[in-house]
């Protein structure tokens, strides 16, 4: 209560420090090179306290941020295929309007404003981390149902399904384990407790853009952000109101339907969400269902005052037929009792509220509840998990050049599940209480030093095991700092064929916590206790960009060291050999490459490369590994060769793209009987999963769409056991109501 009673007392009293007025304006035009103007152009104005507000260019390009505060900004211009914009606007006094003229040109790098590479909204360009936004044209092209599929493009990242539609789904960020990812939902984590997500279920629906952040970032976001940071962003309300409705069908009976709607007016936006998709499968207790609801509220009081209430709520379900077929597995016919049925609520606020241009205060609450079943012939199993969450923000900007932010944040975590018992075998709650405090500083300077450095004091508390007297409650303390720098040799817009140069790099530490499931459940606590697992991790790496920008080629290193590994020893089919311990340490380095292309007004072509090296490092003290593994084998699913590539062409109505993911060989275990003693090693093959797809707007505001998956009919499993879905496709149709580019409900 100090804390809190110092953070109010401090805001309160610098409050009346500065005015509160308003009049200013910041509007104008985007054009393309050609002088014609560009509606639906994502414009982006950027608060000194690093708050940010967006609106969409409207039919005849125009855009119009009011009323403004006297300060400084900086107008950001994100449209695909066209080169970066960003306008530094100085000095805007009370009661003056800037007009702008922005001239576009088509260019290969991307500008977006990212929200998860630091505290505060960030240009793209500006992030010294390796950071990839995603954004919604990428994923409307794709034509993906899933946020799996659209991350199989980023760079450093393996995804991996087991099976088909609703198959347990991991991502495995720089040779990191699954569970070293931080997921977030408009920034509220909803990791399970310990951090394990399964990505199998997150639809696309609503989706305004996913970004993704590579590397250790505790520093940022705490326990659980280890390997990477994984943000979807919901679409919020702008322009007018206007409504979506879709359907679809394909192989396999697979059907989906959404409803979907958003505006704003006089500072209130709102936007919702309705989809369902159900698939029969390839065989028996192999069906899927995925039902979403999403609602997203928000009312702007002022520019830098602002309220934002947001619901999701995920339901799925099916049959999990298992590995299947031939030997070496001996179980030739699906699993018929296997089921699995998960329900997720998020509840979300937060408030910004600017006490003036300098100084902005964020309070933020959040509560995600996950409750999961599964039945299976050895009888019925539930896991549920619950967090709440509040944090409290300050963002004070030190000068034009320089944006310090401080706070902290509370969470409370709990599990229960079948696994986590007393002395008599009865299930209990398992609680975590972590308290984080954290500091963050933004420095640029004259447009081309860009340096983010920040530190998060970390205390994770366990309390004690019920009907275990021996064990004392657990306290661990974790000092993460963080630091990522952007350097360009060349400034952007720079002219010739050699363009930008852009030097970035970053260093950070993290920390993961154990989970209750198989890792806490199974684990000796009275005389091997699990120990939080550890990394280090660094990158370097080059942007350059060619030909008037209109080519944009990158690579990076990368190195991270993991500490105190927690792995689940035996086999599921015996499940008293279950055992958990930390197996010391391994590590992950390799070579992250990209290549865009933006040739044409029409054309657009990419494609990644990643290289990874990953070692199981031998245990301190010793030169040997803990068994079954031995020093020097490499991590389990963990691709050393893997990459994507995409092509999208635009002519008018008619829009084609064709992308593909592609690994190489991996090691892995076998699919029932898990790891030796019990079960064996062994390599799972290489695979191409090419997919092309279209869409041709019928008419205003009605789309034909469709897509084809595995083209070439490729047989593969992505875990080892699990078969993937042969060629599939979808096809549907799509209409709009309302907005300037929908089908008119009413004349005018």
């Amino acid at each position: 209560m100090k804390i809190v009673n110092f953070v109010f007392s401090t805001v309160m009293a610098l409050a009346l420090l500065w005015g509160t007025a308003f009049g200013g304006s910041i509007k104008g035009t985007v054009h393309d090179e050609t002088g014609s103007v560009i509606p639906n152009a994502k414009v982006t104005l950027i608060l000194a306290t690093g708050s940010s507000l967006t609106q969409p260019t409207n039919g005849r390009g125009e855009f119009n941020f009011e009323p403004l505060k006297a300060g400084s900004y900086q107008v950001v211009v994100g449209v695909t295929g066209f080169r970066t914009d960003i306008t530094q606007v100085v000095g805007l006094a009370n009661d003056q309007t800037r007009n702008l003229d922005l001239r576009l040109q088509i260019s290969a790098i991307p500008e977006e404003v990212i929200v998860t590479a630091a505290r505060t909204e960030t240009p793209l360009t500006q992030v010294g981390a390796s950071a990839t936004v995603l954004t919604a044209r990428d994923i409307e092209d794709r034509q993906a149902q899933t946020v799996l599929e659209v991350l199989r493009a980023v760079p450093g990242l393996s995804v991996v399904q087991s099976g088909r539609r609703g198959g347990i789904t991991s991502i495995f960020a720089r040779g990191g384990d699954s569970k070293y990812n931080l997921v977030l939902v408009d920034g509220i984590q909803v990791n399970d407790f310990g951090g394990f997500f399964d990505f199998g279920h997150l639809p696309t629906d609503n989706i305004a853009g996913i970004e993704v952040l590579r590397g250790a970032q505790s520093a940022l976001y705490g326990a659980n952000a280890i390997g990477a940071v994984v943000n979807v962003i919901t679409k919020r309300g702008a322009g007018e109101p206007h409504f979506t409705v879709s359907g679809e069908g394909g192989s396999y009976a697979t059907r989906r339907f959404t409803l979907g709607g958003n505006g704003l007016n006089r500072g209130f936006d709102w936007g919702f969400n309705l989809s369902r998709l159900d698939t029969d499968g390839v065989v028996r207790n192999d069906d899927y269902r995925n039902q979403n609801l999403s609602l997203n509220l928000g009312y702007r009081f002022a520019e830098d005052r602002r309220l934002q209430i947001k619901f999701n709520a995920l339901n799925n379900e099916g049959g999990a037929p298992g590995p299947f077929g031939p030997a070496p597995w001996q179980n030739p016919a699906p699993d018929l009792i296997e089921r699995f049925k998960n329900n997720d609520f998020i509840y979300g606020a937060s408030y910004d509220h600017g006490f003036s241009a300098r100084l902005k205060q964020r309070f933020v609450g959040s509560v995600v509840n996950r409750r999961g079943f599964f039945a299976s012939s050895y009888g019925p199993s539930f896991d549920n998990n619950f967090r709440g969450v509040f944090k409290t923000e300050s963002d004070y900007a030190l000068s034009r050049h320089n944006l310090l932010s401080f706070g902290m944040e509370y969470e409370r975590e709990r599990e229960r599940n079948t696994f986590i018992t007393d002395r008599n075998n009865r299930p209990f709650d398992l609680f975590r209480n972590n308290f984080g405090y954290f500091v963050e500083n933004k420095f640029e300077w004259d447009g081309r030093l860009f340096v983010n450095t920040g530190l998060r004091l970390e205390n994770i508390r366990t309390r004690l095991l019920p009907g275990f007297t021996t064990i004392p409650r657990t306290s661990v303390v974790s000092v993460n700092p963080k630091m990522s720098a952007a350097y360009y040799l060349r400034p952007l817009a720079s002219a010739g064929n050699i363009t930008s140069t852009k030097l970035h790099g970053s260093f950070g530490t993290g920390i993961r916590a154990p989970s209750g499931g198989f890792e806490i459940a199974f684990s000796n606590p009275i005389n091997s206790p699990l120990r939080p697992e550890r990394t280090r991790s660094f990158d370097i790496g080059l942007e350059q960009g060619l030909i008037g920008e209109r080519v944009l080629v990158g690579a990076t290193y990368f190195y991270n060291r993991y500490k105190d590994l927690i792995i689940v020893f035996g086999n599921e089919a015996s499940r008293r050999a279950l055992r958990s311990d930390n197996i010391a340490n391994a590590r992950a380095q390799g070579v992250e490459l990209s290549l865009s292309l933006r040739p044409t007004h029409s054309l657009t072509l990419g494609g990644a490369y990643t290289f990874l090296d990953s070692t199981i490092l031998a245990l301190t003290g010793t030169d040997r590994a803990q068994p079954p593994y031995l020093v020097g084998d490499p991590l389990l699913r963990r691709a050393r060769h893997s990459g994507s590539y995409f092509a999208t062409w635009r002519n008018r109505r008619l829009t084609l793209q064709t992308d593909a993911a592609l690994r190489g060989m991996t090691r892995d275990a076998h699919p029932i009987w898990g790891l030796p003693p019990f079960g064996a090693f062994f390599v799972n093959g290489g695979y191409i999963k090419a997919g092309a797809g279209f869409s041709y707007e019928l008419a205003n505001g009605l789309q034909l769409y469709g897509r084809i998956d595995n083209m070439a009919n490729q047989k593969y499993e992505e875990v080892f056991g699990f078969r993937s879905l042969r060629i599939n496709f979808v096809a549907g149709l799509r209409a709009q109501f309302g907005g300037e580019s929908g089908i008119r409900l009413f004349s005018k």
